[in-house]
């Protein structure tokens, strides 16, 4: 590995660890008084989401081990079978719903989402898949073929996300689709015209929903519904304000948020950001802020030395999910965009996500060690 390289990806490591053990730290000071209602010690959740980063690591490490081209065959066997996994919520006995939302199923007493590994299986078949197009992507007719098919991986895919109710994964698996498509050298066109129809798809979405629509609505006026539709909104930017430069008290109050304690809705999940910043003020939030802009410099940098098209656009879309979701969960507590209730990557407390975020991490140092 040359030196610049062996630089990048070293850091790279280590800002995944630090993320990674901040993440642990701040669930189980904000899950405290949840653990000891519920279930009588404070560490319940601290131990389930050690459990599930184990987890993870170990899948991380299993796959870092397994030679290059038999990733690429496991890519073609798994995406097929991830994707007949995600009719699994509509099945009786297997799917589990909550909320309203059909999205989880249970597997011999396992509960997990199918959604939260699409994303690694399909960046990683749709890179491959890609990959293998850059050799005639330049030719007008089959270049437009290949368009054509993408256009109908994300209209299934849509189909399927709208059933499920799940907009937020949606658009994460969408936005980061357009970005893996754009760095394959496809044609300036084409990326533009599915930035167009991504914005229609979206239109379709929030009006074939009423609670979408809503979101809407608070999106574009906050002080509405102020004890209903927007409470969680407005406790979250209570807790951000009190905060001030850096933290509640006298600052650096790891552990001293007073939203957590039953004012902000399930603060160790989505809203965690908030609790961050309550603790930790204006320069914390910042600080995360840019620890996360550095993770997507550092992908940048590691799929640029990459002569395997593969290799470069699978870096590129494991990487760019995770950045985007970040903004996309930070932006929607702030107000930039409307909620969408994805979880904030190796913060929020979850089993499917943080296990696909590691692997995801693996499979890029895998890439860039090789």
């Amino acid at each position: 590995m040359p030196k610049d390289l062996s630089f990048y990806y070293k850091i790279f490591l280590a800002l995944n660890l630090f993320l990674l053990f901040w993440g642990l730290l701040e669930v189980t000071l904000t899950s405290i008084p949840f653990s000891l209602n519920r279930y009588g010690t404070p560490w319940y959740y601290f131990s389930q989401q050690l459990i599930k980063i184990l987890i993870g690591i170990t899948i991380a490490i299993i796959i870092f081990f397994i030679p290059f081209e038999k990733i690429k065959k496991l890519t073609l066997i798994f995406f097929p079978l991830n994707f007949i996994l995600m009719f699994g919520p509509f099945l009786p006995k297997i799917g589990l719903s909550a909320g309203g939302a059909s999205r989880w199923i249970n597997i011999f007493g396992f509960q997990f989402q199918p959604a939260e590994f699409l994303k690694i299986t399909f960046f990683l078949y749709l890179s491959l898949w890609l990959s293998k197009k850059n050799s005639f992507l330049k030719d007008n007719r089959k270049s437009i073929k290949t368009y054509l098919y993408f256009l109908l991986f994300i209209g299934i895919l849509a189909i399927l996300f709208l059933l499920q109710k799940d907009m937020g994964t949606f658009l994460v698996v969408l936005i980061t689709s357009l970005i893996t498509f754009f760095f394959a050298k496809t044609k300036l066109w084409q990326s533009v015209t599915s930035l167009i129809l991504s914005i229609l798809l979206g239109f379709i979405f929030l009006i074939t929903a009423g609670y979408r629509v809503k979101r809407l609505q608070l999106f574009l006026n906050p002080e509405i519904d102020p004890l209903g539709l927007s409470y969680q909104f407005k406790q979250g930017l209570y807790a951000l304000g009190s905060g001030g430069k850096f933290g509640i008290e006298k600052g650096f109050a790891f552990g001293l948020s007073r939203q957590k304690f039953g004012f902000l809705p399930q603060p160790m999940i989505d809203s965690i950001f908030c609790i961050i910043g309550e603790e930790l003020g204006f320069f914390g939030t910042t600080f995360l802020i840019i620890l996360f802009l550095l993770f997507g410099i550092f992908v940048i940098k590691l799929s640029q030395s990459q002569k395997d098209d593969f290799k470069r656009l699978a870096i590129i879309s494991l990487g760019s999910w995770i950045v985007f979701q970040a903004f996309l969960n930070i932006g929607g507590l702030i107000g930039i965009f409307p909620l969408v209730g994805v979880p904030l990557p190796f913060f929020s407390y979850g089993g499917s996500h943080l296990i696909a975020e590691l692997i995801s991490v693996g499979i890029i140092l895998k890439f860039s060690k090789e």
